[in-house]
């Protein structure tokens, strides 16, 4: 999808969230040389499109595309650390 070239996966792991049929690549429905056939007849009968689903895989791959998931995570985690250790409202109200 970066290479700005339509795909054709397996519903597995997630990967719709990435590719939707038809407009971004072509899925699979499941792990079998059946399935996977048929999304490659689909997608050889879309050749004509395939530069302008490239350009739609590319542009979801940019939105969703985290060069640096290591460094995401480790940013989520210490935001989660510092709001638990910040001091908040008691759960038994104030003593004022």
């Amino acid at each position: 999808m970066l290479c700005g070239r339509p795909s054709v996966v397996t519903d597995v792991g997630g990967i719709t969230e990435w590719v939707e049929e038809g407009r971004t690549g072509f899925v699979a429905d499941a792990v079998t040389a059946r399935s996977l056939g048929a999304a490659l007849e689909r997608a050889w009968a879309a050749r004509a499109h395939w530069q302008d689903i490239g350009a739609r895989a590319h542009a979801v791959a940019l939105e969703r595309h985290d060069p640096s998931p290591g460094r995401t995570l480790l940013r989520i985690l210490e935001a989660a650390t510092t709001a638990r250790d910040r001091p908040g409202p008691s759960a038994h109200g104030s003593l004022l």
